[in-house]
């Protein structure tokens, strides 16, 4: 079996946790909401400030992810339910005090209550950390298997605005990264496998 940093290494990631709403202009977020009709972009110019008025806690974790949200077990149902993709960001959430250290992060039991977890890096030159090295600290701090690494890499994915031919794409290179086959690291990985999709 090939070390785990190899693994990590082959494997697609997509990051989500994109500082697009609120610091991109509203023609750019319009334009984005054109080419993504199905996504969560706001459509018009009125919906970017709407977005950011919070209607509820659920709300809130909706855009912002949701680690504090293990504290109140009728949301944690409620994120089960409705399976809302969740940004989870270690690093950022350990730097930030979220969470007292890393090797505390709730991210295993966010991924045990079957919440609907995407593994993000936040703002990689603020946290000293890379999408990739996320992973790496999941796996070596948090002590996730590379069933759960692949997992949460296939929730990025579907949680993505990338086209359902990407997605279709990326979720096959991950179950064949994930089941021991594929070509070593950096070989056969569709350009941007490890980069911000949206």
């Amino acid at each position: 079996m090939e070390p785990i940093d190899a693994f990590i290494d082959r494997l697609p990631k997509a990051e989500l946790h994109l500082h697009l709403v609120g610091s991109t202009s509203v023609p750019t977020v319009l334009e984005l909401a054109r080419r993504h009709p199905d996504g969560v972009v706001p459509l018009s110019p009125a919906e970017p400030a709407a977005f950011y008025e919070f209607r509820d806690f659920p709300h809130f974790s909706q855009v912002y992810g949701a680690v504090s949200c293990l504290d109140d077990p009728a949301l944690v149902a409620r994120l089960r339910e409705s399976q809302v993709p969740l940004e989870v960001c270690p690093t950022s959430n350990a730097c930030t005090k979220q969470v007292p250290s890393l090797d505390a992060h709730p991210l295993p039991r966010l991924l045990a209550e079957g919440l609907y977890v995407t593994l993000n890096s936040d703002d990689p030159p603020m946290f000293g950390t890379t999408l990739t090295e996320e992973y790496r600290r999941a796996a070596s701090v948090l002590g996730l298997g590379r069933s759960q690494l692949a997992d949460l890499a296939a929730n990025g994915v579907r949680a993505s605005f990338l086209d359902a031919g990407g997605k279709q794409a990326l979720l096959a290179e991950i179950h064949t990264v994930a089941a021991g086959a594929g070509s070593p690291a950096g070989a056969g990985s569709p350009a941007g496998a490890g980069s911000p999709v949206g």
